[in-house]
C-alpha cells in the first residue's frame, strides 16, 4: 500500500471511485481531476480527458471498472504516445492504464505517454521503451495499492508519529495499520539515542492507528516523521532486469515512498521519477527511495555507466557513517542526475573520481554535498545545510565546471578545492559557510570568477586562516576575478558577524586577483603571508592591517595606509619616465594618467580620482604640470573629517623618474589604496 503526497503538480492525489463516463467525444469527455480515478460506469464509446498542465512529470492512473471500453483523450491539440493529435487510447473493461506527462524538453512533440491498457497486478510491466516499476489495483477498502511497491510512506504534511521514552507503544492518527503490517520494518525520526532515528520492527498491531514496536524508544517524540513497510529492493531489481532485457528501456518510478536497501542501475538504464520540489529536505511528494536501516553502509543507489536519473529523491538513514551516500558512480561511470533530491545521507553524490552531470538537484542535511568529481559539470543545484563541505574536489578531482549553484549554510566550506587543477568555478552564490566560503589549497591553473560570497566563516571565529570569504594557500597560476563579498550574522541577527577577513592569502605563486568588491564590517580585510600575488583594481580589499603581520605592502598597485601614528601612513609610487638625459631639449611632452581607488576602515565609503601629469623639457629642465579630475569623494569618513588623502607628484632633476607620494593625514582611519597607471603620447624619443 502506498500513501501519496498531498499534491502532484497541482492534482490532488486522493483517488475518485465511482467516476462516470457518459460523453463520447473529446469535448464532452469526463475530465480527470485526481491522480487515481476509477470509472465504475462507462457508456458505449464513453470518454475521459487527461488534464491540461504546464508542469512536467505528472503521473496518473485510470481504472476502467465499467462494462465498455473507456476512451481516454489527450488535451485538445496534444498527443498520447505515437498516436495522432487529439487521438484517444482505449482501456478495455476491467483494465487499467498508467499515464505520464514528460518534460517537453525531454520528449519534444509528445505530451503524454501511457501504459496502453495494462490490466495491472505484476511487479514489472514493459511497454515499448518503458518499464513501469509497479502496477496498481483498487482493493475492497477503496484505496489505491501498488502490488510491487507497497509501503506506507510519510503522512501528509508534518509527521504525527508519537512514542514515549522507554516505551514501545507507537501511535499515528494518519496510519491505517492492519495485521499484515506486523513484522515490517519501521523508522521513527528522533526516537533513538540522542535524537537519532529509531529503527526496529512492528511487533503487534493493536489498532488502525496504534502498534507495539519490538524495541523501545530512547527519546520520546510527538509529531515525528516515520516510515514503515516491506523492502522493495527485489521489485526494483526486477524492473532493472526487465529494462536491460528490453534492450535498454527506461524504468518509470511511481509517486510515493519505496523502502530499499541498496540499488544498482545497470549500464545504460535510465530511471525516471516524479520530482519533489523542495529546498529544505521536506520530502513529502514525488518518487522517494527511502532507506530505513541505519546499519547499512553502502550507497543507496549505485549508478551504472551512461545512466540518467531524473526526478528521484533519496532519503538516507543517517548522515554520519561516511559510506551511506545517496548516489555513487560505478567503475568507469558516467551518469546524469537531474532534479533529484538527497536528504540525510553521508554524501549526496559521491562521484568516486568519475564523470557526472548534476543539475537542478537539492542536497540537504547530508554529511557532504558533492565529492570527488572528475571531468564533471555541476550546474544549477541547491546544496545547503550539510554538515561538511558543500562541494569537495580533492587531489586528482580535476577538470570540473562548477557554475550557477546556490551553496549555503554548510558546516564546512561551501566549496573546498584541495590539490586539484583545471577548474572553472563561475557564477555561484555562496552564503553562511561554517569555514571559508571558498577554500583553495594547492590548486593550479584554475579560474574563479563572478561569484557572490556572503557571511562566510560562522564557525571560524578566531581562526584567521579560515575566518574569511576565500582562503587561497599554495596555489599556482590561478585567476580570481569579479567576486562580490559581504559580511553579516544569521538571518535573525544572531550568531557571529563574519568573516574577519575578505581574503586569506598564503604562499601562492602567480595568483592574479582583480576586480573584486570587498565589503567587511569586521576588524580585518586581508590576512596575508608572502607569495607572488597580483592585486590590481580591487575595491575595499584590506580594510585594515591584518592581525600579526603588521603593515601589508603588496606590489602591483596596492598599499594599506595606516594612521599617522601607525608607521606607514604614506606610500611613494615611482615610475621611470626615461633614461637620464634621454629627453630632447624641447620635447613635445608626454601625458601620464594615474587612477586611484580607496576604501576606509570605518564605513563602506569609497573614493576614486584621476591624477593627470604632463611632462616636457624646457631648455634641458624638466617641467611637470598636474591636476586632479574625476574625483568621486573628497574625503573618507563623515562630514567634518576633511580631505584625509594628499597626493603630491614630483619629477627628478634629470627627468628620468616620476614620484607620486600619497599620504594619509588621519589619526583614526586606515585606508586601503590602489592605483593604476596609464601613459599616453610618444614615449620613444
Amino acid at each position: 500500500m502506498t500513501t501519496f503526497s498531498a499534491q502532484n503538480y497541482g492534482l490532488p492525489v486522493q483517488g475518485i471511485i465511482g467516476a462516470i463516463a457518459l460523453g463520447t467525444t473529446q469535448d464532452t469527455a469526463t475530465v480527470i481531476v485526481t491522480q487515481a480515478t476509477v470509472f465504475t460506469e462507462v457508456a458505449s464509446g464513453g470518454a475521459a480527458l487527461l488534464p491540461s498542465s504546464n508542469s512536467s512529470m505528472i503521473w496518473l492512473i485510470v481504472f476502467n471498472r465499467g462494462d465498455n471500453t473507456l476512451f481516454v483523450y489527450p488535451p485538445r491539440g496534444c498527443i498520447i504516445d505515437a498516436l495522432g493529435v487529439n487521438t484517444p487510447i482505449g482501456i478495455p473493461a476491467g483494465g487499467v492504464a498508467f499515464f505520464w506527462n514528460f518534460d517537453p524538453a525531454i520528449t519534444p512533440g509528445v505530451n503524454w505517454f501511457s501504459s496502453a491498457g495494462l490490466a495491472g497486478g505484476g511487479a514489472v510491466d514493459v511497454v515499448g521503451p518503458f518499464v513501469y516499476a509497479s502496477s496498481f489495483q483498487v482493493k475492497a477498502d477503496g484505496k489505491v495499492h501498488s502490488t510491487a511497491l507497497h509501503n506506507v510512506g510519510l503522512p501528509v504534511g508534518p509527521g504525527d508519529g508519537t512514542i514515549a521514552a522507554n516505551s514501545n507503544a507507537f501511535s499515528s492518527a494518519s496510519s491505517d495499520l492492519t495485521a499484515e503490517d506486523e513484522g515490517k520494518a519501521i523508522q521513527v525520526s528522533g526516537a533513538g539515542a540522542a535524537g537519532a532515528p529509531l529503527y526496529t520492527t512492528i511487533a503487534t498491531v493493536t489498532g488502525p492507528t496504534t502498534a507495539t514496536l519490538t524495541a523501545k524508544a530512547v527519546t520520546g517524540v510527538t509529531g515525528a516523521d516515520f516510515c514503515y513497510g516491506t523492502d522493495d529492493t527485489t521489485a526494483w531489481e526486477n524492473a532493472f532486469a526487465a529494462a536491460s532485457a528490453a534492450g535498454g528501456a527506461t524504468v518509470l518510478a511511481p509517486v510515493g515512498v519505496s523502502i530499499v536497501s541498496a540499488l544498482t542501475t545497470p549500464v545504460g538504464i535510465n530511471l525516471f521519477g516524479s520530482p519533489c520540489n523542495t529546498y529544505d529536505g521536506d520530502l513529502y511528494g514525488g518518487s522517494i527511495l527511502r532507506r530505513l536501516d541505519p546499519t547499512l553502509t553502502t550507497p543507496v543507489v549505485k549508478l551504472g555507466f551512461g545512466s540518467t536519473t531524473y526526478g528521484m529523491s533519496v532519503w538516507g538513514a543517517n548522515n554520519a557513517d561516511g559510506l551511506n551516500s545517496a548516489f555513487s558512480l560505478l567503475d568507469g561511470g558516467f551518469a546524469v542526475l537531474d532534479r533529484c533530491n538527497m536528504y540525510l545521507c553521508s554524501i549526496g553524490i559521491d562521484c568516486q573520481y568519475r564523470q557526472v552531470v548534476a543539475t537542478r538537484c537539492n542536497i540537504h542535511e547530508c554529511g557532504g554535498g558533492i565529492t570527488q568529481p572528475v571531468d564533471s559539470r555541476i550546474l544549477n543545484n541547491y546544496i545547503n545545510g550539510n554538515s561538511g563541505a558543500g562541494i569537495y574536489c580533492g587531489t586528482g578531482a580535476n577538470d570540473n565546471t562548477i557554475s550557477n549553484n546556490k551553496i549555503e549554510w554548510n558546516g564546512g566550506q561551501n566549496i573546498l578545492l584541495y590539490g586539484c587543477v583545471n577548474l572553472d568555478v563561475t557564477g555561484n552564490t555562496l552564503d553562511r559557510s561554517g569555514l571559508a566560503g571558498i577554500e583553495m589549497v594547492g590548486v593550479g591553473n584554475s579560474d574563479i570568477s563572478h561569484n557572490v560570497i556572503r557571511r562566510s566563516g560562522r564557525f571560524a571565529e578566531g581562526n584567521a586562516a579560515e575566518d574569511c570569504h576565500m582562503k587561497i594557500q599554495g596555489c599556482t597560476n590561478c585567476t580570481i576575478t569579479g567576486i562580490e563579498t559581504y559580511t553579516g550574522a544569521n538571518d535573525d541577527g544572531s550568531g557571529y558577524n563574519s568573516p574577519a577577513a575578505a581574503l586569506s592569502l598564503q604562499q601562492n605563486t602567480n595568483v592574479f586577483i582583480s576586480g573584486q568588491w570587498v565589503y567587511t564590517t569586521t576588524p580585518f580585510g586581508l590576512y596575508y603571508l608572502p607569495g607572488v600575488v597580483f592585486l590590481p583594481g580591487n575595491l575595499g580589499l584590506g580594510d585594515t592591517v591584518s592581525a600579526g603581520v603588521g603593515t601589508v605592502s603588496i606590489a602591483q598597485g596596492a598599499q594599506i595606509l595606516t594612521t599617522t601614528g601607525g608607521g606607514a601612513p604614506s606610500v611613494a609610487i615611482t615610475y621611470a619616465l626615461a633614461a637620464a638625459g634621454g629627453w630632447a631639449t624641447y620635447s613635445t611632452g608626454r601625458w601620464l594618467e594615474v587612477t586611484f581607488y580607496g576604501r576606509d576602515s570605518v564605513t563602506p565609503n569609497s573614493v576614486a580620482c584621476t591624477l593627470n601629469c604632463y611632462f616636457r623639457m624646457e631648455a634641458g629642465t624638466p617641467v611637470l604640470q598636474w591636476d586632479i579630475t574625476n574625483e568621486l569623494l573628497a574625503y573618507f569618513g563623515g562630514p567634518g573629517d576633511g580631505t584625509i588623502l594628499t597626493i603630491t607628484p614630483t619629477i627628478s632633476s634629470d627627468g628620468s623618474t616620476l614620484t607620486i607620494t600619497v599620504a594619509n593625514t588621519s589619526a583614526t582611519i586606515i585606508v586601503n589604496l590602489e592605483w593604476m597607471i596609464q601613459r599616453f603620447g610618444n614615449w620613444n624619443e
